[in-house]
């Protein structure tokens, strides 16, 4: 099993099981490059043994949802289908992250479908609810994909939290370290991103000010119609 522990309460279930057919995907595709959060390597480098870290942020998690059914159509297929798997996943994740990286968002974890992203620094709310309105928008437009299989329809459904975000850098250096999310923020933001359906964007009370800024600004900005007598 690959695990990428974060601990709150209900559990944010970020593993996949070593059974799972995308792993397989993964491992047919070309060789994955190595990748560890921005704020790691620093970290990692300073300090030995556990560590403990508290950054005020914002948590973006984003769920996407489709995916399964389609795995299990195209396991049937094979090697053929392990692959066209790989390619999917890495156009549909690809495009998201790079949204989410130029609002300054650090992945954190990934596992399965679901992507949790941090943002930290200046205006971090507003960045992280601006990057969940692009990341819909790039699913509305890439998630509808042609497969051997039929046609596919992804949807997603996101939350953001805004707080401190407790990180635990924890395990042997020489063997293991994981990083792991505790605290009332990555608790929060599992909840409000439960709460959210298909396309949808769910903020707790601190961040939803920042979506209604965000929209209110985007409305201002965009031309009126003229109407037709």
């Amino acid at each position: 099993m690959i695990n990428f522990p974060a601990t709150c309460d209900p559990p944010l279930q970020l593993t996949m099981d070593a059974s799972d057919p995308r792993l397989a995907a993964l491992a047919e595709g070309p060789s994955p490059t190595a990748y560890v959060p921005r704020l790691l390597p620093s970290w990692a480098a300073a300090d030995r043994g556990a560590a403990h870290r508290v950054i005020d942020g914002s948590l973006l998690f984003f769920d996407i949802t489709g995916f399964t059914p389609l795995t299990e159509r195209l396991a049937r297929r094979g090697r053929e289908g392990a692959e066209e798997l790989s390619n999917l996943l890495d156009t549909v994740f690809s495009q998201l992250l790079m949204d989410a990286e130029d609002e300054g968002g650090d992945l954190l974890k990934w596992g399965g479908d679901a992507l949790l992203l941090l943002f930290d620094d200046a205006d971090h709310s507003r960045r992280a609810a601006r990057a969940a309105l692009r990341m819909h928008r790039v699913l509305a437009q890439i998630g509808r994909a042609k497969t051997s299989i039929g046609r596919v329809k992804l949807r997603a459904s996101a939350g953001v939290e805004s707080g401190p975000v407790h990180l635990i850098l924890a395990g042997n250096p020489a063997l293991r370290r994981d990083l792991v999310l505790l605290g009332p923020t990555a608790t929060a933001v599992t909840a409000v991103s439960a709460r959210a359906l298909g396309f949808q964007l769910e903020a707790a009370p601190i961040s939803a000010r920042a979506v209604t800024t965000l929209i209110a600004a985007r409305t201002a900005k965009a031309p009126r119609r003229r109407r037709l007598l």
